[in-house]
């Protein structure tokens, strides 16, 4: 039997069991199978030379499979070539997914989306292991809520088994709809409360269980969905695996309607650097998306490119920018149009250039009960400035301050700043033994303000 189809019947096989599985259980009333994930990787391998990494993935799934890579906060379609990424195709449905990167301490991600299961799977590249083999797979299901019952389950269905000594986890939310069109997300994992109640068990199918009470359902009556995940440690080139997939768990479902989901803040970003902005929808069928900066349509280029995808419950467009520059700022919103053809707008995010802190860099060197000296480390256009002032400082001119500077690009330096001083009095020294640093970065495009304890 030939490589090939070894890998084809091993896929086979696994998804055999699951729906074997899955089938009993769907068997029950109150369960119903909500969606398989319907794809497994096969391999996963990482070469180095020198400060250069390429990331092989071997992966196994259906067609309509959308995939995409995200490193440094920066979401990448499967074939950016400008950006590192590449495919090509193998046998059957088996296909070959890279990543041209460089060495990182940061995770990279490589994120399997197949209708409303998506898979991310978080990739150490600054780790000792060069491999990953486990060809682990989940399936989600859910039990449907009758009228007027208040509890719903949400279950994980994996291979191989699950074992409840292992260390994988369940994560629970909701996500609710707001009069003024958007959705936001509520984990229900941070705390207890009267009105939302979650219970997992752990054993071969990881089971979890919300009560919803009916004060809750009937608040948020025509927008709630229900958000489960499992996130599962393989200790190899994969570091683990998360599983999601959202149900509609609304009293009263309207066909077409959606909501924009709030985004995360931006990072700060200098000229040069890749931009990903995500728009995302939820809801019943929910329409394309579109990106548009300043109220104006965002024509696709060699600098910008669009990742989108669609499900029966999510919708979402991502743009990314391969290398910003003053051209880029702006305000940047999501507009769709629902069942009635009304443009519906979200809230605009304003992407701006201006100079960032380095917090992983920046460093106390001595902190004694009289002796006080940091390092402050922040990064900007060519010429940035950066201005700090302590709790413990006695007048600026009291302060030594030293200077190096680094180009990181033919756009951008970094400013790595020494600061010492000797505290006003022993006593006082006493209460500010942390320094406390309020610092502002200028550079030609803004200026930043951070606040920190170092």
């Amino acid at each position: 039997m030939s490589e090939a189809m070894k890998t084809s019947f091993h896929f086979v096989l696994v998804l055999c069991l699951l729906e074997m599985g899955l089938s009993s259980i769907g068997a029950l009333e109150t369960l119903t199978l909500k969606q398989l994930s319907n794809h497994v990787i096969y391999n996963a391998r990482k070469t180095t030379q020198g400060e250069a990494v390429r990331l092989e993935i071997e992966l196994i799934s259906p067609k309509e499979t959308q995939v995409a890579w995200t490193v440094n906060d920066v979401i990448i379609g499967a074939n950016e070539r400008g950006l590192g990424t590449g495919t090509s195709r193998r046998v059957g449905n088996s296909q070959l997914f890279t990543l041209d990167t460089r060495q990182s301490n940061q995770m990279v991600y490589f994120i399997v989306r197949v209708g409303d299961v998506a898979a991310t799977y978080e990739i150490d590249i600054a780790g000792k292991h060069q491999e990953y083999k486990e060809m682990v797979t989940c399936n989600a299901w859910f039990s449907v809520p009758v009228e007027n019952q208040t509890t719903t389950e949400a279950d994980y269905l994996c291979f191989p088994e699950l074992v409840s000594q292992d260390p994988w986890y369940m994560s629970t939310g909701l996500i609710v709809g707001f009069q003024n069109g958007d959705a936001k997300f509520i984990s229900l994992d941070s705390e207890r409360n009267s009105y939302i109640n979650v219970t997992y068990e752990r054993g071969a199918v990881a089971q979890s269980t919300v009560a919803i009470a009916m004060e809750t359902r009937q608040l948020f009556n025509d927008f709630l969905f229900l958000f489960s995940a499992i996130t599962i440690p393989v200790f190899s080139l994969v570091s683990q695996i998360t599983y999601r997939s959202v149900l509609d768990v609304s009293e009263n479902k309207i066909a077409g309607e959606f909501r924009f989901m709030e985004g995360a803040p931006l990072p700060t970003f200098l000229e040069g650097d890749p931009l990903s902005i995500v728009c995302e929808a939820i809801g019943r069928n929910p329409p394309p998306l579109e990106v548009q900066k300043d109220g104006q349509p965002i024509p696709a280029s060699e600098n910008a490119t669009f990742l989108r995808t669609l499900s029966p419950s999510l919708s979402s467009n991502i743009l990314t920018i391969h290398s910003v520059t003053d051209q880029t700022e702006g305000n940047y919103s999501c507009v769709a149009k629902d069942t009635d053809g009304v443009l519906q707008t979200s809230k605009d995010v304003e992407v701006k250039l201006k100079p960032r802190f380095r917090s992983d860099l920046s460093a106390v060197m001595e902190n004694g009960a009289k002796r006080k000296h940091i390092i402050v480390v922040v990064e900007g256009a060519k010429g940035v400035a950066v201005v700090c002032s302590g709790n413990s400082w006695p007048t600026p001119e009291g302060v030594e301050v030293s200077t190096e500077r680094a180009s990181i690009s033919q756009w951008n330096e970094r400013l790595e700043v020494h600061f010492s001083w000797w505290t006003p009095s022993e006593q006082e020294a006493v209460y500010q033994l942390t320094p406390i640093v309020s610092c502002t970065a200028v550079d030609k495009h803004g200026e930043t303000t951070e606040n920190r304890v170092l």
